[in-house]
C-alpha cells in the first residue's frame, strides 16, 4: 500500500506499507494501529488533521495498482468495523463522495472494476 499527502495539487510520498503474505479474497489495514505481519517500509503514518491523503494498494511484483481512495484523518473516523471506504465520482467533486461499503458490496463492485 502506498500513501501520499496532497500538497499544492501534487502528491507527496507519505508512506509505503508492506503486507504479509495474503490469503483469501480481501485484506484490510487500520492505519492507526498496524496489524501483525504488516510493516511500515518507508515514511511515516503521522497523519495530520485537515490534511488530504491518497492511498492505493499495489502489487510490487506486477506494478498493478488499485484505484486510489482519498481521505483525511477525520474521514477515517466514520469507518466502522467491517466497512470499506471508497469514493463514487459524479464529475462534480474532484475527490468524489465518500461511500462506506460492506465487504459483500465491495466484492460485488470489485468484480466490475477488476
Amino acid at each position: 500500500m502506498v500513501i501520499y499527502r496532497r500538497a499544492n495539487d501534487q502528491l507527496v510520498h507519505q508512506a509505503d506499507i508492506r503486507a504479509p503474505t495474503l490469503t483469501g479474497p480481501m485484506a484490510s489495514l487500520d492505519l492507526e494501529k498496524i496489524s501483525s505481519g504488516w510493516s511500515l517500509a518507508k515514511g511515516d503514518l503521522n497523519l495530520r488533521e485537515g490534511q488530504k491523503y491518497v492511498a492505493g494498494a499495489y502489487n510490487a511484483k506486477t506494478h498493478v495498482r488499485m484505484a486510489d481512495v482519498t481521505f483525511t484523518k477525520e474521514s477515517t473516523k466514520q469507518i466502522t468495523t467491517g466497512r470499506i471506504l471508497v469514493q463514487d465520482y459524479d464529475g462534480q467533486r474532484p475527490d468524489g463522495v465518500d461511500v462506506l461499503l460492506s465487504a459483500t458490496e465491495f466484492s460485488a463492485r470489485a468484480q466490475r472494476y477488476c
